[in-house]
């Protein structure tokens, strides 16, 4: 049993509330404030360790789904060696799980990467675990490309997926695509009825065409604000049609990308 004490952990309402945290095998038992409910699991036996937070904060480990490295790393071009570093850095920052992400390259890199994301999957790790693979590109709009090369950015195929879970096996899936681009909503389909997941972003999509998308199965918009076409009052354009759907956000909160007042 390990007790979390005078700790401020995040509830259901999202407001830090003081409390103790027990944890058995494993798992949270539960939380509470009461002085007697440690006296009762005392009276189990059995050894205890308390850990007095001292009013530390305490969240939920956080999911990174979209993170392309970190300490001199791009997972892009990263060995396998030194993802399991990334994946050490990760979770002494709080990040218990994490996609590793790719940038718009050319088949044969993209291929390579994915391989050394496996293989460092498949070495195990005492850090984040790899969950899976997010591919950013090269299935986007070149209008909206960012700092991605338009020299490998395409449209896809279903070829393309079926070769991503080849090599990945049981890994996770996520790919960032511009649904307006050719043959996208078919591959859109095609990816979310076979277990992979789609995010929306680096599009110069209007509104009809993103409800479109997410009808066809995409789940979440890729740093949103970012790299997509602006609302206007007579075409809400990518973001009117994210903030007007139950899809997910992605938001890069640094005060530059977006201003705060628009988070």
């Amino acid at each position: 049993m390990l007790i979390l004490k005078n700790g401020l952990y995040l509830s259901a309402q999202g407001e830090f509330v003081e409390g103790n945290i027990f944890i058995e095998d494993g798992i949270i038992k539960s939380i509470t404030k009461k002085i007697n409910f440690l006296c009762h699991y005392q009276s189990r036996g059995g050894q205890i360790e308390i850990l007095d937070l001292k009013g530390k904060y305490l969240i939920p480990g956080l999911v990174d789904i979209h993170t392309h490295g970190a300490i001199g790393y791009d997972i892009s071009i990263a060995t396998p060696s030194q993802i399991s570093k990334l994946s050490r850095y990760y979770s002494h920052r709080g990040i218990t799980s994490f996609l590793p992400t790719i940038i718009t390259s050319s088949s044969q890199d993209r291929m390579n990467a994915l391989r050394n994301i496996r293989q460092a999957h498949e070495m195990g790790s005492s850090g984040a675990s790899i969950e899976g693979v997010h591919l950013e590109g090269p299935f986007i709009n070149s209008k909206r490309r960012g700092t991605h090369n338009p020299n490998w950015i395409t449209s896809p195929k279903f070829s393309d997926f079926d070769q991503y879970k080849h090599i990945l096996g049981d890994l996770k899936i996520h790919i960032t695509v511009a649904p307006e681009i050719e043959n996208c909503l078919e591959f859109i389909r095609y990816v979310a009825h076979r277990g992979g997941s789609i995010g929306i972003g680096h599009t110069d999509g209007d509104y009809q065409m993103t409800l479109q998308a997410i009808e066809a199965g995409a789940s979440i918009f890729t740093h949103l604000f970012n790299a997509m076409r602006a609302p206007h009052h007579r075409e809400p354009g990518v973001v009117g049609a994210a903030l007007a759907s139950q899809a997910m956000v992605e938001i890069i909160a640094d005060g530059i990308h977006i201003h705060p007042a628009m988070v």
